[in-house]
């Protein structure tokens, strides 16, 4: 239990700079001119989160940052920059997506698909929102890799060997 109440410590030092990883993921991955770049790898979900790791080692210099805790960064630093992605991507597209998933429904030849979306309208709803969720979850998964290869890459000598 002593355990788990220091990990908790040491870990809420990194609060603040979870939250600017999720909103530098987020917000880069917002802009379409540059938002295609998340076709690479999630790029630039990593590379905002790298860049949180960064600010958080130079403001802190005799810290480091063991690798679980460098991983529990990027994973929830991705699932912050998704929310916000999914939460802007549905603001400004919710009525593009609707319309892609019928004209998607209405072209498909089957008639199961166009019978279901008959009886259950609330289907196309239930679809986008689980695509929202599967960008979290992705968001979230790149996050994870993106903290793991920087550290590694970049931070190599700021890892704390447990």
């Amino acid at each position: 239990m002593n355990e788990a109440i220091n990990h908790s410590r040491r870990f809420s030092r990194l609060f603040k700079h979870i939250l600017l990883g999720s909103v530098f993921s987020g917000v880069l991955s917002c802009f379409p001119f540059i938002g295609f770049l998340n076709c690479l790898f999630c790029i630039l979900n990593m590379i905002g989160i790298i860049f949180a790791l960064w600010m958080y080692l130079r403001a802190n210099p005799d810290d480091t940052i063991a690798t679980g805790e460098s991983v529990e960064f990027g994973a929830l630093s991705g699932a912050g920059g998704g929310i916000i992605f999914a939460a802007v991507s549905l603001l400004f597209y919710f009525d593009k997506f609707r319309e892609g998933i019928e004209e998607g429904i209405a072209n498909n030849p089957s008639a199961e698909a166009v019978e279901m979306l008959a009886n259950n309208p609330a289907m196309v709803d239930i679809l986008i929102g689980v695509s929202l969720l599967f960008i979290v979850f992705l968001f979230s998964a790149f996050g994870l890799l993106g903290a793991f290869l920087g550290m590694k890459l970049f931070f190599q000598k700021r890892i704390r060997q447990t």
